[in-house]
């Protein structure tokens, strides 16, 4: 089965799972940076992986290829928050009462674990205000903001989390 349409099909049982409160928490990696796999349908024949590491050209392809990539997963990730939001629930709609990570393991190509791009959307049932932009000091641990989201979730165990999470990050919630 092509990997996009497998993609939009996951994306698209997470949003029903939602809707039908089979669960309320969702892990979800279409792949990873260190994935081989090519998407013929970007018109590519190089990997992710590969073109981070060359400023998005490589062999054959065009420049800035790499940006088809990104805007290929920022997509895939529009599209679920459209299903949540087509969903009513309550006084608002599924994506008020979720909160949606989006990112990448590393910052850029070279492997480093700094100025890593991420995105939250959804108000998390009220607690974060979306349409910000926010931005930490440098060597801020990403582990903080996972703490901040379990946290976030309802969990009263969690105290720390991974390496560097030892508090919540600031300013999330309203």
């Amino acid at each position: 089965m092509d990997v996009t349409l497998r993609a939009k099909l996951f994306l698209r049982l997470i949003a029903v799972a939602f809707r039908c409160d089979l669960t309320r928490y969702v892990s979800f990696a279409l792949s990873n940076g260190f994935c081989s796999r090519t998407y013929p349908d970007l018109s590519t024949l190089n990997n992710y992986h590969q073109l981070t590491h060359t400023g998005g050209h490589y062999g054959p392809d065009p420049p800035n290829v790499l940006m088809k990539f990104i805007t290929y997963y920022a997509g895939l990730y529009a599209a679920l928050l459209g299903e949540l939001k087509s969903t009513t629930e309550g006084a608002g709609t599924l994506l008020d009462n979720c909160l949606i990570y989006y990112g990448s393991e590393l910052g850029e190509g070279w492997h480093t674990c700094t100025s890593m791009p991420v995105v939250l959307a959804g108000r998390a049932g009220g607690r974060i205000v979306p349409g910000r932009h926010l931005v930490y000091a440098p060597g801020t641990p990403l582990a903080k903001l996972f703490l901040a989201i379990l946290q976030l979730a309802g969990s009263t165990k969690s105290a720390t989390f991974g390496m560097g999470g030892d508090m919540p990050l600031d300013g999330l919630t309203s």
